[in-house]
């Protein structure tokens, strides 16, 4: 089962199931490559006013493809150890989807700042998803390996405060709310 492949309301069902299938870190990827998509469209409307609109672009469908894969790569891990028994270990594709999300929001926040101002919300939604799905990716990697001094949790929470600055970034450069 690819995680790609399945119909949004497919996916959200298989998410709220018990037992083997995707979980937290596979929805939690879905949020991230939907981030990358939506930074993405904008900045492929962008190139005229950012000279850097092109190749952020194409960085950001390369992480969206990744984070699919990571989502498919999580729910595998997590079956296998449901259907085993055990609790998945969390240091495999949940900091790597940490890690991928915080770039998609530093990237994000680039094309919210520097973008086609109609497209910037476009980009600081992008940003803010997953600025969201790399603080849970991150929470997801603290608690299952329990062990703060882990250098995968320091990482996790690297990734996860990244994230954290550029939504930030994104947000008070296109805000429109008071």
């Amino acid at each position: 089962m690819s995680v790609a492949l399945l119909a949004i309301g497919e996916l959200l069902a298989q998410l709220a199931a018990t037992g083997p299938g995707p979980r937290a870190g596979s929805g939690v990827a879905v949020a991230a490559a939907t981030g990358a998509a939506l930074a993405e469209g904008a900045c492929r409307v962008s190139g005229a006013r950012w000279a850097d609109a092109a190749e952020a672009g194409d960085r950001l469908a390369a992480l969206r493809a990744e984070l699919l894969r990571l989502a498919d790569e999580d729910a595998v891990v997590v079956s296998a150890a449901i259907a085993a028994g055990h609790v998945a270990p969390a240091s495999g594709p949940p900091l790597a989807i940490a890690e991928h999300a915080a770039e998609t929001a530093e990237l994000a926040a680039l094309a919210a700042i520097h973008g086609k101002r109609t497209v910037r919300g476009d980009a600081l939604a992008g940003s803010l998803l997953a600025e969201a799905a790399a603080r849970a990716a991150a929470n997801l990697v603290a608690v299952d390996l329990a062990n703060r001094s882990n250098p995968a949790v320091a990482r996790a929470r690297w990734a996860s405060e990244r994230a954290e600055a550029a939504a930030e970034r994104a947000w008070r450069a296109t805000r429109s709310l008071p």
